[in-house]
């Protein structure tokens, strides 16, 4: 049963999308700086995300781990958040970072769903309103009530603040990146529009690997008035950037960097390779080449 359904819901994806993953406004890798990131920046922002998934599998049942050890940056607490809005049970969800080179800076990296089929069979295609203002259009539901249920916590401790909370106790912020991957990337957008709605004055970047569609067409062009310094990075043959379907009124963010895993022998055909963030990485790397980042066995072919 649990096949029939993931196969139906592929059949769906592929119908309604058109076998289509481009959003509006590509841009190339090589021309990340137009929109707000250096190339090597990008690899550097995804290790921070594949950290988070590093420590939530060590850990699952940890909504608050130790603090994690990444080259760059020093780092300054965790973010969890509720699956489910009727549990009170958190899930680590990622790491807030300070960049060494500039201190007035925070990085905010969300982790997602690393199996692909086990997110597309749980994908919902409801609406709800972004805010009380109308003019910033509808999100997806499920997205909203994941991100909305954020909490900012010391390491190791189980008591939150929100994010609001947070950064109102660190006024002298200049400039906040949020990068995500996967669910994760949907949760770093709406958190991304709600800071900067929050702090007008402070520059808000995002940087997503494998997004799905967020929200519908009035979202879209409300977050690009307000962000414009915005860049998903999506494999070509990865299903997940493909959902919800347009059919259903969504639509993506701008801009768009497309890079594609099927050219490489050594990668594994399949729904999860094709959307691990483990891939993305070291495809990515390929074009990059600024550091040395391995595939992940289960990805290799034989």
């Amino acid at each position: 049963m649990q096949v029939l359904r993931l196969s139906l819901a592929l059949c769906l994806i592929y119908a309604l999308s058109a076998c289509s993953v481009t959003g509006r406004h590509t841009v190339p890798l090589d021309q990340s700086t137009t929109v707000g990131f250096e190339p090597q920046e990008v690899l550097q922002l995804g290790q921070t995300v594949q950290s988070a998934y590093t420590l939530f599998h060590e850990f699952p049942s940890n909504p608050s781990p130790a603090a994690p050890q990444l080259v760059g940056f020093k780092p300054l607490a965790n973010l969890s958040g509720k699956d489910d809005p009727s549990s009170n049970k958190r899930e680590f969800y990622g790491h807030l970072l300070q960049p060494i080179s500039t201190p007035n800076a925070l990085v905010i990296s969300v982790r997602g769903t690393s199996d692909a089929e086990e997110w597309l069979d749980d994908i919902k295609f409801e609406h709800r309103r972004f805010s009380n203002d109308p003019t910033f259009g509808h999100v997806e539901l499920g997205f909203k009530e994941i991100y909305q249920s954020f909490s900012v916590h010391d390491f190791g401790k189980q008591e939150g603040v929100s994010v609001t909370e947070y950064l109102q106790n660190h006024p002298n912020l200049n400039q906040v990146t949020l990068v995500g991957h996967s669910l994760g990337s949907s949760l770093a957008t709406l958190l991304a529009l709600k800071i900067k709605l929050e702090r007008p004055e402070t520059r808000v970047r995002l940087l997503t690997f494998a997004s799905p569609r967020t929200g519908d067409n009035q979202f879209s062009d409300a977050f690009q008035r307000y962000i414009p310094d915005s860049l998903r990075i999506v494999n070509k043959p990865d299903l997940v950037p493909r959902v919800p379907p347009r059919a259903f009124k969504f639509l993506h963010i701008w801009h768009e960097s497309e890079i594609n895993s099927r050219p490489f022998s050594h990668i594994k055909n399949s729904v999860t390779c094709y959307h691990s963030l483990n891939t993305y990485l070291h495809v990515l790397n390929s074009h990059i080449k600024a550091t040395d980042i391995e595939l992940d066995q289960s990805c290799q072919t034989e």
